[in-house]
């Protein structure tokens, strides 16, 4: 079987990448406003860790997107050869 590795899939890595990243960003802007909010300590705890819990599902989309990107680069380059 024969796997074709296109430039395409160099598009699908980067949007891997940016919406982990987009995603980290979230999830610290919720880290940052449940310590900012005059709101009980319970609902500030819940929301910390929603949002630590969005940080690192963001940065495990990003750091997956950025070993495909270099897998995809790595490939099309041993193709040019």
């Amino acid at each position: 079987m024969v796997i074709m590795i296109t430039v395409e899939d160099t598009g699908i890595w980067l949007r891997a990448i940016i919406v982990g990243i987009v995603t980290m960003l979230i999830g610290l802007a919720l880290s940052i406003i449940s310590f900012l909010a005059e709101s009980p300590d319970i609902v500030r705890a819940a929301v910390s860790i929603i949002g630590l819990g969005v940080t690192l599902a963001g940065m495990y989309l990003a750091i997956k997107g950025f070993i495909g990107y270099i897998a995809v680069k790595a490939s099309l380059r041993k193709k040019d050869r």
